[in-house]
């Protein structure tokens, strides 16, 4: 999570993030709440 949301925070687009985060990392970001988090901005929801 806080990966995507360092890659998402320099620029890169949600989408594109987690598919090359995930391209290394299968298993990395789980669930939709995660995802929402590190999209987010990692506000607390």
């Amino acid at each position: 999570m806080a990966v995507l949301r360092l890659m998402v925070e320099v620029g890169e687009a949600p989408e594109a993030a987690l598919a090359r985060l995930r391209a290394v990392r299968p298993c990395a970001v789980e669930t939709e709440a995660q995802r929402d988090w590190a999209e987010q901005g990692g506000r607390r929801l």
